[in-house]
């Protein structure tokens, strides 16, 4: 392919302009670094430190430690900081996109618990905690039909995982982290 050096940003490749806000690569890297800084200033401005700290910990406190081998993690989490730092802040329009963040979260959450290799993975249950939380948090439906779905999934998603993933590790913590909220169905 015949380049030129980028001037000002912008680079022409074949004779096609390619500026970073067009580029597929530059906005998925975008993406992600917005998603990661959403869930940290999520993590330390609206999760109390002994969260962090303590043991055994919060389960919230693993999302921005759990491998994100897919997206569903790192979106389903960006929905529930999205949502978090919108209402704590007032920012109507942050709360909007924690709206996008948990219908695009929805679908990848489908599609990994589809992989029965993704379907086991720690950050696939800690994806479902999360969004039942910003289920908690917005309630998009106005109704609780929706929290309570994703409960019976998280329950459902424990038996599918197996008694070995839950027995030490985030699996342990995620498994403690979903005793409450799967007593009281």
């Amino acid at each position: 392919s015949v380049s030129s050096p980028p001037i000002n940003g912008i680079q022409r490749v074949q004779g096609t302009l390619l500026s970073p806000e067009t580029n597929f690569a530059y906005q998925l890297i975008q993406s992600r670094i917005e998603c990661h800084n959403l869930v940290q200033a999520f993590l330390s401005s609206c999760c109390p430190s002994q969260w962090v700290s303590t043991s055994p910990r919060s389960w919230i406190a693993l999302l921005g430690e759990l491998p994100t081998k897919a997206e569903t993690l790192e979106i389903s989490t960006a929905a529930v900081a999205a949502s978090a730092i919108g209402n704590m802040f007032h920012m109507p329009d942050l709360v909007k996109t924690s709206h996008k963040y948990y219908t695009q979260a929805l679908r990848q959450l489908q599609r990994a618990l589809h992989d029965p290799l993704l379907m086991r993975e720690d950050e696939t249950l800690a994806a479902c905690m999360a969004l039942s939380l910003y289920e908690a948090l917005e309630c998009p439906t106005a109704r609780s039909e929706g929290y309570f779905s994703h409960c019976h999934g998280l329950l459902a998603l424990i038996q599918a995982r197996g008694v070995l993933a839950h027995a030490s590790g985030a699996g342990h913590q995620l498994f403690l982290g979903l005793r409450v909220p799967g007593v009281s169905l």
